[in-house]
C-alpha cells in the first residue's frame, strides 16, 4: 500500500478497480423462521439487483449507497459496537467477500487493498465535508458516514480472513494516521464546531475497538505459518479478559434471505450456505475504554508485524 500524500485529497472520479470475476460459497446449512410476503418480495428484488452487478459496482453501491443496507442483526441499531454484525447482514458485502474468496491466491491481496484504499479515500473526504459544513451549513452531501466506515471494515475482515498480517499492519496505520490528523483537525476548530465534530468521532474513527480486537482474532487464526502460535497468545487474554464470545452465522447473498430482524429469517431456505463466525464482546470492560484500548494495543503488539 503506497503512503497517502495526503489524507484529505477530494476524489472525483469514483470508478472501481476492476478485477476478474469469480465466486466461491459459503459452506454449511442452517434452518430458518418463516418471513412475510413483503419481506420476500423485497428480497427478490434485491437479488435481482445484486445478480446484475459486477464486482465494481457491487463495490461503488456498498461505499456509497444508503446505510439502510446494513440491516443490522436481531435488531441491533448502527452502533458502532455492532458493526461487525451490521456489515456481515449486508448481502452486497457477502457477495463482495465471496468475490475475494474465489480470486485466485496471487490477486487476493491485491483486491483487498483497492478496497481499502477506496473506501478510506471516500471516508476521509466525508470527513473533510463535515468540517466544511462547520463553517457553511449550506453544504450538504448525501453520502453515508456508517457506509464508508464498514467498507472499511469490509476491507479489513477480508485481509483478516487470508492471515494476512502485513497487509492488515498497514491498513491499522493507514487508521491511526487518519485519527492523528482528525484529531488536530477538530482540536483548532471555533468551540461549536468542535463540539458537534467530536460528537461523530465514534462514527468517523473506524475501526471501533471491538471491531480492532475481532480483525486481531481472526488475522491470528488464519495465520499460515502455524508455527508463530499466534491465537494461543491472543484467546489467553481474551479469556483473561472474561470475554464472552458469540457466534454469527453468515447467509450467502444468492441464498434468497437475510440474516436480520430476526434470528433465522426464513425456513424457505433451510439448506442456505453459511458460514459461522466467532467473535468477542466487552462484557465486563463494555464501559471501560481505557482497559479496551489497552488490550487492542497488546493484541496488535503480539498479531502485526
Amino acid at each position: 500500500m503506497k503512503t497517502k500524500a495526503g489524507i484529505f485529497f477530494l476524489v472525483i472520479g469514483l470508478a472501481a478497480t476492476q478485477l476478474s470475476r469469480a465466486a466461491e460459497p459459503l459452506s454449511g446449512s442452517i434452518r430458518y423462521n418463516a418471513i412475510s410476503d413483503a419481506e420476500r418480495t423485497r428480497i427478490n428484488g434485491e437479488d435481482a439487483e445484486l445478480k446484475k452487478e459486477d464486482f465494481g459496482r457491487s463495490v461503488d453501491e456498498l461505499l456509497l449507497g444508503s446505510a439502510l443496507q446494513f440491516g443490522g442483526i436481531l435488531g441491533q441499531s448502527a452502533d458502532p459496537q455492532t458493526d461487525l454484525e451490521n456489515l456481515l447482514s449486508a448481502r452486497r458485502a457477502i457477495k463482495i467477500l465471496d468475490h475475494i474468496h474465489g480470486l485466485p491466491e496471487r490477486d487476493k491481496a491485491q483486491a483487498c487493498e483497492a478496497l481499502f484504499d477506496k473506501a478510506f479515500q471516500i471516508h476521509t473526504n466525508l470527513f473533510s465535508v463535515w468540517v466544511s459544513i462547520q463553517a457553511d451549513p449550506k453544504i450538504q452531501t448525501k453520502s453515508s458516514v456508517e457506509s464508508s466506515r464498514l467498507t472499511i471494515l469490509l476491507a479489513m475482515f477480508a485481509t483478516a480472513e487470508r492471515g494476512d498480517r502485513v497487509l492488515l499492519a498497514k491498513q491499522f496505520a493507514e487508521l491511526d494516521r487518519f485519527a492523528d490528523e482528525a484529531n488536530r483537525i477538530i482540536a483548532a476548530q471555533p468551540p461549536t464546531a468542535k463540539t458537534t465534530l467530536s460528537t461523530y468521532i465514534p462514527f468517523f474513527f473506524p475501526q471501533e475497538n471491538r471491531s480492532q480486537l475481532n480483525l486481531l482474532r481472526l488475522a491470528a487464526d488464519r495465520e499460515k505459518d502455524h508455527s508463530l502460535k499466534l491465537l494461543d497468545q491472543v484467546e489467553p487474554e481474551l479469556k483473561k479478559a472474561n470475554m464472552p464470545e458469540s457466534e454469527v452465522p453468515i447467509v450467502s447473498w444468492d441464498a434468497g434471505t437475510k440474516y436480520s430482524k430476526t434470528k433465522w429469517p426464513s425456513n424457505a431456505e433451510a439448506n442456505a450456505f453459511v458460514t459461522a463466525y466467532k467473535f468477542y464482546d466487552w462484557g465486563d470492560l463494555g464501559l471501560n475504554h481505557e482497559l479496551q484500548t489497552a488490550l487492542v494495543k497488546k493484541l496488535r503488539g503480539i498479531v502485526l508485524p
